[in-house]
């Protein structure tokens, strides 16, 4: 069962710098370029058919239900878990942008990965003015504004193409892919949430000079 830790090793392992690129397409199993100025620095995950299999919200899923059934419902559990070391490991910082309910979702993300997201990194409707489980009008470009600046620290001023270019969404509604694209993120469509079997039609969707 996979585990998670980071270790010098694993690091020196995936994108050590005597590794040749051959190599590293072989042990880098999502083929991403970690390294130059366009690599991404942060990935932002939907929640609903994207992390999970099912529609947590629309499934009226309550805090008190998730443990028996997170196990269930993420869709594919290793394979987001291997996700998230590959991304730490390659400097980026991950997060997840919802119009779900806030206390539902950190409840399963304790669960997945204890400790590591927080409300900094799970932004909800109402961290932009709305309310927890009704979509916001300009799709998740505004969430991921939003954590740009109070996850990744960055100032308003600094929001643009530069930086826009550098933030990949994963999320299984295509109105909200067209949104973020049109706002200069990288946007990748998972209709059939984001699981290893699903992973080579993700990844074509990423620019040429961004994969290996």
């Amino acid at each position: 069962r996979f585990v998670f830790n980071i270790t010098m090793s694993w690091k020196d392992r995936c994108f050590g710098s005597s590794t040749t690129k051959n190599q590293h397409s072989k042990i880098n199993p999502f083929g991403l370029n970690p390294h130059g100025n366009d690599a991404p620095l942060l990935f932002v995950f939907d929640f609903d058919l994207t992390i999970l299999r099912v529609h947590s919200f629309g499934s009226r899923i309550k805090v008190e239900d998730v443990d028996k059934r997170w196990k269930n419902d993420v869709a594919d559990e290793d394979f987001f878990k291997q996700f998230l070391v590959y991304a730490q490991s390659a400097g980026a910082r991950v997060a997840v942008a919802s119009f779900g309910e806030y206390p539902v979702i950190q409840k399963y993300m304790d669960r997945i990965m204890p400790g590591m997201f927080t409300r900094a990194s799970i932004c909800t409707p109402s961290c932009v003015g709305g309310r927890d489980g009704s979509t916001v009008a300009a799709g998740k470009v505004p969430m991921i504004e939003w954590l740009l600046v109070h996850f990744i620290g960055k100032s308003e001023s600094e929001l643009g193409s530069e930086l826009s270019r550098r933030v990949a969404l994963f999320d299984d509604q295509a109105d909200n892919i067209q949104r973020a694209l049109l706002a200069g993120y990288l946007a990748c469509h998972t209709p059939h949430a984001f699981t290893r079997k699903a992973w080579p039609l993700i990844i074509n969707q990423f620019p040429r000079h961004i994969r290996l």
